[in-house]
């Protein structure tokens, strides 16, 4: 079997590596048996805890905000799928948020991975993932909305005060 895959090896060269067909091989009791390299695995992944493990986000953290509008978009149950409309909303809503696009697509994936391996989409493991993203800086969060309306403010007041001022000299 390995020869055979050998011999086919030149037709797969720039699809698939020739190593990769031996490693996707298994010899159990002298049958060859095959698993689908790509195959999907939702296992607990061992790594070390974060620096920030054990840290709960806010309710009103932008981070677990964006990630509850997200959990609230995602469609077809267990597959999680998001539209490209409804992705394209989200990401502006995370502009307004004060978040990365980066990093709104990183809590995208978070959310993804948590409906489409079965947990809950806002569960313990979201929450413990999503705060390894990073946080909302406070100039970031001063988005061009936020400016705008600090502009209208400011107008707004100064035609208070000018308004008064003709009151005064009449």
């Amino acid at each position: 079997m390995q020869r055979f895959l050998f011999e086919l090896s030149p037709l797969f060269i720039g699809t698939m590596c020739a190593s990769s067909l031996f490693m996707a091989c298994g010899h159990v009791s002298g049958q060859v048996t095959l698993r689908i390299v790509g195959e999907e695995r939702c296992e607990t992944a061992t790594v070390l805890p974060p620096d920030n493990a054990g840290v709960s986000l806010a309710p009103t953290d932008p981070r677990w905000v964006f990630a509850v509008r997200v959990a609230a978009s995602l469609e077809g149950g267990r597959a999680g799928v998001l539209t490209p409309a409804k992705r394209d909303h989200l990401l502006r809503l995370a502009d307004l948020f004060g978040l990365r696009p980066f990093d709104a697509s990183l809590i995208i994936a978070i959310v993804q991975d948590s409906v489409r391996c079965g947990r809950k989409a806002l569960g313990v493991t979201t929450a413990e993932r999503l705060s390894l993203v990073r946080p909302v800086h406070a100039g970031r969060a001063d988005s061009r909305s936020v400016w705008m309306t600090r502009i209208g403010l400011c107008l707004m007041l100064g035609a208070v005060g000018a308004f008064m001022l003709a009151r005064l000299v009449q």
